[in-house]
């Protein structure tokens, strides 16, 4: 017995579209109104339990021919991108440094790829992008778990839609956090204030994480740094002096990605586990001192 609203979500469903005078309906309203197709969405392996689930299964070779007649509207809208869903969430799926024996679902995340090799091949073998939402009810939660599954599946025709206020509870980072913890980053021009003391402490503030706060304290510092060290190569290419030495290159390198290396996971490990207060003393101290001798 079907309810009401199993009735009105079949309604509208677009794969169930299958005249071709319903596409071109569709069609003449899209030239009317001109507008563009971004992206044709259905809620594509919603809800199904991924240990509970095998390819060869009714409810999923339905799923994956409403995929194929999703693929085959978006072709004829104009559009490369569908969206599918990333199955049914199974808890607490990682673990490690003691917490695996809290994971209820081994090998949940295995059994996910391999659900998703017959919708990602397919969309291989006809040119188009699926777009995995994430959902908290789902087993894609976070962008991290969005990109990992993409990297996992070694496919390019595997995108993300990142639902925010699905993620939320994710602790990952949205705007305006973001946007503001790049205003506190801006601010350490200014002598004596310390970049990664500036955004840490302004993502701590703002409620974040302390772990993910640290590690999108120091992903954010990349872009600054490689302009400025473009902005170094050109400078001494442009001014005339004779070439470093390559091993003095090397050297140079190798030293300083090994302290920017041990110097992160110093910092990311001590607001994890500590607190700011003797990191903020150290800043003054040699913010005074750099002050007093410039």
């Amino acid at each position: 017995m079907q309810t009401k609203y199993e009735t009105l979500e079949k309604e509208k469903e677009i794969a169930l579209f299958k005249k071709n005078e319903e596409i071109q309906k569709i069609k003449e309203l899209i030239t009317q109104y001109n507008v563009k197709v971004p992206c044709i969405t259905r809620h594509n392996f919603v809800g199904m339990l991924v240990m509970a689930t095998e390819p060869e299964d009714e409810v999923y070779q339905k799923h994956l021919e409403a995929t194929k007649r999703c693929i085959k509207i978006a072709k004829e809208l104009g559009t490369d991108m569908v969206r599918i869903m990333s199955f049914r969430k199974e808890m607490i799926i990682f673990g490690k440094n003691g917490a695996e024996k809290w994971v209820a679902s081994t090998g949940a995340w295995e059994k996910l790829l391999k659900l998703m090799e017959a919708p990602v091949r397919l969309a291989e073998d006809e040119g188009i992008t699926l777009a995995v939402e994430t959902g908290n009810n789902a087993m894609v939660t976070s962008a991290w778990l969005g990109r990992k599954l993409i990297e996992d599946l070694g496919t390019k025709n595997l995108k993300i839609i990142w639902d925010i206020p699905n993620t939320l509870y994710c602790t990952e980072i949205p705007f305006p956090d973001a946007f503001l913890i790049g205003i506190a980053q801006a601010a350490a021009v200014i002598p004596g204030i310390s970049r990664s003391g500036a955004t840490i402490s302004t993502g701590l503030l703002l409620k974040n994480g302390r772990s993910e706060t640290a590690r999108f304290s120091f992903l954010m510092v990349l872009l600054p740094i490689i302009g400025a060290a473009l902005l170094d190569i050109l400078s001494i290419s442009s001014s005339g002096h004779d070439s470093v030495p390559v091993p003095v290159l090397i050297s140079g390198f190798i030293a300083a990605y090994l302290s920017g290396f041990l110097a992160c996971r110093w910092m990311i490990n001590l607001v994890k586990k500590g607190n700011l207060y003797w990191f903020a003393l150290y800043c003054a101290a040699v913010g005074i001192v750099s002050i007093v001798f410039a």
